[in-house]
């Protein structure tokens, strides 16, 4: 028997591979008032760890716990916030966990990281240089 998944929030990107692959759907990745929400139901959890098998950047890992660990309602939940980033133009939240945006930056590409409206805001310009030409 396998024990309950263990979260790590300094590893964590808030991309819900964990929460996708979830049979019983113990696991919830949510965005709340510019905090990535991660929030994990251990009374519906049936430790499969498959959580634990996809996470890309092993945030997950198995615990040693192997009965309940709730002795109270409170501890039934077990959340964790994570902070998102922001526009790097006008500084509003936009839905990726800041932990992603540093984790993609120091494997892939220095990641110009901007809210919808701001994006928008650059391709309107473009069009309307184009439309000059």
């Amino acid at each position: 028997m396998r024990g309950y998944p263990v979260h790590d929030p300094e590893k964590c990107i808030g991309c819900g591979a964990c929460s996708n692959v979830c049979p019983t759907d113990s696991i919830k990745v949510e965005e709340r008032e510019g905090k990535i929400i991660w929030i994990h139901n251990v009374a519906r959890c049936i430790r499969c760890c498959y959580c634990v098998d996809n996470c890309p950047t092993g945030a997950l890992s198995v615990g040693g716990e192997y009965s309940m660990i709730a002795n109270s309602l409170n501890k039934l939940f077990i959340v964790h916030e994570l902070d998102t980033a922001r526009c790097v133009s006008c500084s509003r939240y936009v839905p990726y966990s800041s932990n992603i945006v540093s984790h993609l930056s120091s494997k892939v590409l220095k990641i110009d990281l901007k809210c919808e409206r701001c994006r928008l805001g650059n391709v309107l310009k473009v069009i309307e240089k184009v439309r000059e030409l």
